[in-house]
């Protein structure tokens, strides 16, 4: 069911706007196929334009990250699919809806480079190379790190919202943080042992230690089909001014 939202300003852009619509956390395409029925699927106030860039970027994440995804694990069942019919124009509604298919597909495989020319280092952390496959008869796909960053503070922000009704201001930083490990990180101990966990069912879920002082500042840890993860941290704008001096 599709939230309405009245007398709210957009969580992304913090905007008041004439016309508001509802903006999944995380998109409906993205919960897999064991997901219940009656799961709640977080939402939050977005303007016109705000849910349309986020549309993008969200349905860009599938097609990449889905096809890279175990397709019969619980966490991920179905993903795989969703994000190959997205490409083939058999499954298209109209002409104009197989052009497009088409037209990603086409530009899915321009994209696609050699992963053995590419340093380790830039692999996305929980992917990579498949043990007992040649590795010069893999393929890779480049992923814009703006896009991933764009993703977790939506993720974070709409969080913020579902939670506690309230919206990250403009005196706050978000920032995100790749590690190679999702407990490799300096972030995980603390958020485990203070932090909360919250479900959306298989493969999606989302860990917030919130900091007692402004119950704003916190750390987080996103987790997407068990197999992308991010942290991301939320610090008044002059903290990180003073600890910068």
């Amino acid at each position: 069911m599709t939230r309405k939202f009245s007398n709210a300003r957009c969580a992304h852009c913090l905007e008041y706007h004439d016309e508001l619509t509802s903006d999944h956390v995380f998109p409906k395409s993205w919960y897999p196929d064991t997901t219940p029925e009656n799961m709640e699927k977080w939402q939050m106030p977005s303007c016109v334009r705000c849910n349309s860039k986020m549309g993008k970027i969200e349905n860009e994440f599938l097609l990449k990250f889905g096809m890279c995804v175990p397709p019969f694990k619980p966490s991920s069942l179905g993903v795989a699919q969703k994000a190959m019919r997205s490409i083939n124009p058999r499954f298209a509604r109209n002409s104009h809806d197989a052009e497009q298919r088409q037209e990603r597909r086409e530009r899915l495989l321009r994209e696609t480079i050699d992963p053995t020319t590419v340093p380790l280092s830039s692999i996305f952390p929980g992917f990579g190379f498949h043990a007992g496959y040649d590795p010069a008869r893999e393929t890779a796909i480049t992923v814009a790190v703006d896009d991933l960053k764009a993703i977790a503070v939506k993720v974070i922000r709409g969080t913020t919202w579902v939670i506690d009704e309230k919206y990250i201001e403009p005196d706050y930083d978000i920032k995100i943080h790749f590690v190679r490990g999702p407990k490799s990180s300096p972030f995980y101990e603390p958020l485990m042992k203070y932090g909360k966990t919250y479900s959306l069912g298989p493969g999606l879920s989302v860990v917030r230690a919130i900091a007692e002082e402004d119950r704003m500042s916190g750390l987080y840890y996103l987790e997407i089909w068990q197999q992308v993860f991010m942290y991301g941290s939320v610090a008044r704008v002059e903290k990180l001014k003073e600890k910068a001096v």
